[in-house]
């Protein structure tokens, strides 16, 4: 109030929202018996206030908090081929509604190939319909 008069004056205000991001990295040899690892990060969170809950689902699951969530997988075997997919929910601190961001990685595990030596004592050739065993 100014000399009895009300002054009313608009004030606008601009919060920036930061980009969130995610992203998979492998690490490891996805081959059968070797140790491999996928590892889940989200990124831009850090100034929110927010809960960050992760989750791996696929052949293998994993699930935490924080920023970033490793999914070890030990020495690889077929069954761990597949693809596994992963969930960030941020949740609270200045946000009016949860966020979702998702993000996939295909696990591709080669069937190692197999040799096999055969020896045969009957010649160099073997006749269809005969016997062999290994």
């Amino acid at each position: 109030t100014i000399g009895g008069a009300t002054v009313e004056q608009d004030i606008t205000v601009t919060v920036q929202v930061p980009v969130l991001t995610m992203l998979i990295m492998p690490s490891g040899s996805a081959v059968v018996e070797m140790s491999y690892t996928l590892t889940c990060t989200v990124s831009g969170a850090d100034n929110l206030g927010a809960t960050i809950s992760i989750e791996f689902t696929g052949p293998n699951t994993a699930s935490g908090t924080g920023t970033s969530l490793e999914l070890p997988l030990g020495s690889l075997d077929l069954n761990d081929a597949g693809e596994y997919t992963c969930t960030a929910t941020v949740s609270s601190g200045l946000l009016t509604n949860n966020l979702e961001l998702s993000d996939t990685e295909e696990v591709n595990i080669p069937i190692p190939s197999l040799s096999v030596d055969v020896q045969h004592d009957g010649g160099n050739t073997i006749y269809a319909g005969s016997m062999l065993t290994l």
